[in-house]
């Protein structure tokens, strides 16, 4: 419970500048110590260590990134947290580990979140073909699916991977000019 009240700023808003990073983590380290069975402070833990201290989910350092995915390693291939991981599969993204993240996605049943990341996997590696057959073949996912992917790849600097996506999706005759606006802004 300690850990979760350093996760607010002076305002009482979560993972915002002024947190208390260190001692969450401090604090989570140490309820993991006394109870290693209970999964809470330990998701909260790799949740704090894979966050900037700003608190925000990207320039997070790559020590940092690797001691949240030694978390996530361990709540997902050793206790078997399936709730850990969306969130894993996010920082594998993060830390540029495609190889693991598809290795990951090959024990996740299909749904959401997992296709996005399939998904975002397939735009990051250039199979753009393979990402519009996946949509063709799943059209009322697609505008959701897009949108997720597309943000996950923002956040990632692939940009010229989004006007891709939006080429591959589109015809030149049917493309609107927002969309067009779009592709030229992430050439």
């Amino acid at each position: 419970a300690l850990g979760r009240v350093f996760e607010y700023d002076r305002y009482g808003r979560l993972h915002r500048r002024g947190f208390l990073r260190s001692e969450a983590i401090a604090a989570y380290r140490r309820a993991k110590a006394l109870d290693g069975d209970d999964l809470r402070p330990r998701r909260l833990l790799a949740d704090v260590l894979r966050r900037s201290k700003r608190g925000q989910l990207a320039d997070v350092p790559s020590d940092q990134l690797e001691a949240a995915l030694k978390e996530y390693r361990e709540l997902v291939d050793k206790l078997g947290d399936h709730s850990s991981r969306a969130p894993f599969a996010y920082t594998l993204l993060m830390a540029g580990k495609l190889r693991e993240l598809s290795k990951l996605l090959e024990t996740w049943t299909s749904g959401g979140e997992r296709d996005a990341y399939y998904l975002t996997l397939l735009a990051l590696q250039g199979r753009t073909e393979a990402y519009g057959r996946w949509i063709s073949a799943h059209p009322r996912k697609a505008p959701t699916i897009t949108r997720q992917v597309s943000k996950m790849l923002v956040v990632l600097g692939a940009y010229e991977r989004v006007a891709a996506i939006a080429r591959s999706l589109t015809s030149k005759k049917k493309r609107q000019p927002k969309l067009l606006a779009a592709i030229t802004l992430f050439e």
